[in-house]
C-alpha cells in the first residue's frame, strides 16, 4: 500500500529536495487560496516526481506559514488536484 495515496511523490534523493526547496525561497510567496499559508512555486529545471494526478513534472510547490516556516513541499501544483480525472494538464 503506498504510503500516502493520492499524493505527489518526490522521484529526487533528499539532497536535491531539500537543495529545490532552498532555490524556491527566492520566489515570491503567494497566498494559498482559503488558507493562511503561501506557496513558492519553482521550476526545478528536471523532474523531481510525480504530481497528485501521476504526470511527470519539474515543478515543486514549497508551502510555508505566515512567519516563513515550510510545512511541506511536494512535486506539481496545488491547482492538479482540481483536474484529476477531467484530462485537462
Amino acid at each position: 500500500m503506498a504510503r500516502h495515496p493520492g499524493a505527489g511523490k518526490f522521484t529526487i534523493g533528499v539532497e536535491r529536495i531539500v537543495f529545490i526547496i532552498k532555490e524556491a525561497f527566492a520566489a515570491t510567496p503567494q497566498p494559498v487560496p482559503q488558507s493562511c499559508n503561501y506557496q513558492r512555486v519553482w521550476d526545478a529545471g528536471s523532474i523531481v516526481g510525480y504530481d497528485v494526478c501521476g504526470s511527470a513534472t519539474q515543478v515543486v510547490t514549497v508551502i510555508a506559514d505566515a512567519a516563513g516556516r515550510i510545512t511541506t513541499a511536494f512535486p506539481g501544483i496545488i491547482g492538479n488536484a482540481m483536474h484529476e480525472g477531467s484530462g485537462s494538464p
